[in-house]
């Protein structure tokens, strides 16, 4: 079938939302994200956690039309996984997309990225405003941003997502 299925694999804070964001804006398909509490901290959300939300999320009426993961998956483990599912479901082939950055970008990316301390929504890089362009909210660095919580993700990703690129790629 014509629908697209796509995994979105990368270095933490490689800004994969926004590749999300483009590809769902420009094909009709619902955008299934991951994350949330264990991220704040650097870490990850257990495999079997994840695997049971994402089994449902993809097998919803919604995501019959196609989809494309973010920050799913990340282990060799949720790979396996979403590979049983795919394959239950005959839903056709998945393009995994690995987004490479390097570390000086990734590093001067996350002491420029702020955000509205109201709404939540991502300050442009460019903009220097003090005010959200949403809801004249605060724009602050995340929290999330400081250089221990940064390095925690570096070392999850090395231990853990860089072996499913290598899984995807065999």
């Amino acid at each position: 079938s014509g629908m697209l299925r796509t995994s979105i694999v990368m270095v933490p804070d490689a800004g994969g939302a926004t590749p999300s964001l483009a590809v769902k804006t420009n094909v009709t398909v619902a955008s299934v994200l991951a994350g949330g509490a264990y991220v704040s901290s650097g870490g990850l959300v257990p495999d079997e956690l994840v695997v049971k939300l994402m089994t449902s999320r993809l097998t919803s009426r919604l995501r019959r039309r196609g989809f494309v993961l973010d920050g799913f998956p990340r282990t060799v483990t949720q790979g396996r996984a979403l590979d049983q599912i795919m394959a239950e479901r005959a839903n056709g082939p998945l393009i995994v997309v690995d987004i490479v950055v390097q570390e000086d970008e990734l590093a001067r990316r996350l002491g420029a990225r702020r955000i509205c301390s109201t709404c939540g929504l991502n300050a442009e890089p460019s903009d220097e405003s003090t005010a959200c362009r949403r809801c004249g909210g605060q724009v602050v660095h995340r929290a999330d941003d400081t250089e221990s919580v940064v390095r925690e993700r570096l070392r999850v990703y090395t231990a853990s997502t860089k072996p499913l690129v290598d899984y995807y790629r065999g």
